[in-house]
């Protein structure tokens, strides 16, 4: 800048006086940097030739170039690097840190913009082409010379795709360059197939970093060189991958819409057999936007062309056969022999019929469909007969592992094929989290405390997410949250995440956003915020929704915004009509806890408004506890406080008053134990009511004080104030020992 003010005579040198002298009229109009860069950018047009040549080069690629890129852009136009230093003298350029900077923006705009269009479309395709053909021979090995020292390259311009390596970041500047040409001014149809060709591997590059945006740019521009929405494909091989690329990348960023335009393009090309990678995308896509109908009716549609037999009805009876076949078959073979299968790899056409398969599976399993046992026994005896099963078949084997606690209890069998799904997983390293995620929302919550089983959700959402697996990952997220909220979590922990969380499954999933509102709800209602509105919005989801697993889950949480109020009444209505839903009978969280809750519901009304139905219903929801409480040694941690309040609910219901308090106790100490606050808190209440109808008003009053301690520890502070103002409690008075063990109330109780 004072060189160009020197040359100006803006500023001048007296030798009298031994220092610079300067008009000071003239500086007061350049007080600015945008007025000096323009005073730079009007002396351009002074250099020769070659400079404004290299200057229209470098405004070419922005205002930031790496140096090892000029290092490759010599070969193109010799005498680039030895320029700098003029350039740089003359205000035009710095230089920093390995980068070429143009001093300011306006000068690289000045540059860029003093090139007429028909130049520039020329210049932009010329650099693009040779930046390619230096890519192609890089890829060949056959520059190693143009190699040696540029092997660093690195683009921190936001502008450009900043590759890990030479030549992500050559093609990605190669495409960039071409791109800025529209594809409709490129007449030559062989080049035109060689920018399509630089644009996908440029797209596979950016997909393979997870920049996903970036991918689909150039998949999308690499489709519009072969004649944008291939009407006229003119590679097909090329095409295809061009608009797999695509839909992939869309479904990564969570278009799914976009995601199916692309597959349905390439549907119309080829054969079904070529058609079957994109087609699982679709199938995902669908899943992901919520469209588990559509997803199902495409799916049968595919699997029907592949002359798979399927029932047009299925019914209980056919999910009976299927799960009964399966485990004939599989009965023949050792849990070594089906690990071995497991290792073994099938052939192409098999692996992409099981990855239809699997991608249909996670829309049955969304919907619930009938479908969903019947494709996974489906997939389970393919493998066997085929001696193979890929890594996408795990998740059938935890589909089958399911359907044989619901089809025959028997869960022992479930655990021994998720434990064998572990092992597989284990050993191949499968990277695959469905099959992972789905056994620990289903067959390990007869095991293993839901608190434990969040953290591991969380570590599956983590996993998937880092290798780009957005559907799994968002599901995982979703049930880790719900886990939090029934395992007991602080609920002021998980409202602070919660809001964040439901944000990043609406940007990813809107049907796992769907679903994580209704746990926003029941925060709300236990922490005292938005009580009214959980009630209007669960009622206004009854009348809108059609589907029938959310609304099943909409009627569980409106069961229990009531029960948590003690509108008894409505939440035995809304207990009913959860329980018209066949999702009732799967074995997942929410049935299991319905159960729960449900006969705490029915126990309760039958002794204050009595009715045998609701003695019965208790009975039966208890009956299910139970059995879940013994299914192995471990289970007890998992439902034995909730098997032991139900006894004790049992007991009170038939007044037997002395095995309802030792019940109670019973409860309460392995909720103790377990470490489960919520859940010591419920049984204390409940525990509080029973001393209070029998008369003993001193036990009754600890009980709730001492609910009340749990409650407001637990975080539900709305339920604490509910139960202090209904019962008028000094919640300042020292409370009594958790298990009101004065003797009167033993006493009255025995």
């Amino acid at each position: 800048l004072m060189n160009a003010l020197i040359r100006d005579s803006t500023i001048m040198y007296s030798p009298q006086n031994r220092r610079y002298t300067w008009d000071q009229s003239a500086l007061s109009i350049i007080h600015t940097k945008d007025n000096i860069a323009k005073v730079i950018a009007s002396n351009i047009s002074s250099l020769s030739e070659e400079y404004q040549r290299i200057l229209w080069i470098l405004s070419s690629f922005g205002v930031t170039t790496d140096l090892p890129l000029l290092q490759v852009l010599e070969l193109y136009q010799p005498g680039i690097l030895s320029s700098i230093d003029f350039l740089v003298e003359r205000g035009i350029l710095d230089q920093a840190a390995g980068l070429v900077i143009f001093a300011h923006d306006l000068i690289q705009e000045h540059i860029y913009e003093s090139i007429s269009l028909a130049q520039r479309q020329t210049l932009h395709l010329s650099i693009g082409i040779f930046l390619g053909q230096v890519y192609n021979d890089i890829e060949s090995s056959t520059i190693d010379h143009v190699t040696s020292g540029i092997g660093n390259l690195r683009l921190r311009n936001k502008t450009f795709f900043a590759g890990r390596s030479l030549t992500s970041s050559l093609i990605s500047l190669a495409c960039d360059q071409i791109n800025a040409v529209e594809s409709d001014a490129i007449s030559d149809q062989s080049l035109r197939k060689e920018a399509a060709g630089w644009n996908l591997s440029a797209g596979d590059k950016s997909a393979h970093q997870s920049d996903f945006r970036c991918a689909h740019f150039y998949y999308m521009k690499g489709i519009q060189f072969l004649n944008g929405d291939s009407s006229d494909m003119v590679d097909l091989r090329l095409s295809l991958a061009l608009h797999r690329g695509a839909s992939s990348a869309c479904f990564l960023l969570g278009d799914g819409n976009q995601a199916v335009q692309y597959a349905d393009n390439i549907k119309r090309h080829v054969s079904l057999r070529e058609s079957l990678e994109v087609e699982q995308i679709a199938l995902k896509a669908l899943v992901l936007q919520g469209q588990c109908n559509e997803c199902i009716s495409r799916g049968l549609d595919l699997l029907r062309r592949l002359d798979f037999d399927l029932p047009s009805t299925p019914n209980q009876q056919g999910i009976v056969n299927a799960v009964t076949s399966a485990k004939r078959l599989a009965a023949k073979f050792s849990r070594e022999k089906i690990v071995s299968l497991c290792e073994r790899t099938i052939d192409a056409s098999a692996h992409s019929i099981v990855t239809i398969l699997n991608s249909f599976l996670l829309a049955a399993y969304a919907l619930p469909s009938p479908y969903l046992p019947l494709i996974a026994c489906e997939i389970v005896k393919y493998s066997l007969k085929n001696n193979g099963f890929c890594p996408e078949a795990m998740i059938s084997l935890t589909i089958y592992a399911i359907f044989e606690i619901y089809v025959n209890d028997d869960y022992a069998t479930a655990k021994y094929w998720v434990d064998i799904v572990r092992d597989v997983v284990y050993k191949q390293r499968n990277q695959d989290f469905k099959a992972q995620m789905l056994a620990l929302i289903t067959v390990d919550i007869f095991f293993v405390p839901s608190k434990d089983l969040s953290p591991r959700l969380l570590k599956v959402k983590d996993d998937a997410m880092r290798l780009g697996q957005v559907d799994t990952a968002m599901i995982a997220l979703h049930q880790a949250l719900r886990f939090r909220v029934f395992g007991g979590e602080k609920l002021s922990f998980i409202a602070q995440s919660a809001e964040a969380q439901v944000k990043l499954m609406s940007k990813h999933s809107t049907f796992c956003a769907k679903y994580a509102r209704l746990e926003i709800i029941l925060l709300g209602e236990l922490m005292g915020k938005n009580n009214e509105l959980s009630h209007d919005y669960l009622q206004s989801e009854v009348n809108s929704s059609s589907e029938a697993r959310y609304l099943h889950q909409v009627h569980f949480y409106s069961f229990l915004v009531a029960f948590w109020k003690g509108d008894y009444l409505s939440a035995e209505q809304s207990s009913h009509a959860t329980l018209q839903f066949p999702t009732a009978r799967m074995p997942y969280i929410i049935p299991i806890y319905h159960q729960f809750y449900g006969a705490l519901t029915a126990f309760h009304l039958y002794r204050m408004l009595g009715g045998d139905e609701r003695f019965a219903e208790g009975v039966e929801m208890m009956q299910n506890v139970s059995t879940w409480a013994k299914v192995s040694a471990d289970s007890m941690k998992v439902f034995g406080n909730k098997y032991y309040l139900l006894q004790a609910e049992y007991a009170a219901s038939i007044n037997d008053y002395k095995q309802a308090r030792q019940k109670f106790e019973a409860s309460i100490k392995v909720a103790q134990d377990c470490g489960n606050v919520h859940e010591m808190a419920l049984a204390l209440e409940r525990m509080g009511e029973h001393y209070f109808s029998c008369g003993c008003g001193t036990d009754a009053n600890d009980c709730y004080k001492s609910a009340h301690e749990f409650y407001v520890q637990w975080g539900a502070t709305a339920i604490a104030n509910k139960l202090s103002v209904k019962h008028n409690l000094d919640i300042n008075a020292s409370s009594s020992q958790v298990f009101c063990d004065t003797n009167k109330g033993k006493r009255l109780l025995e």
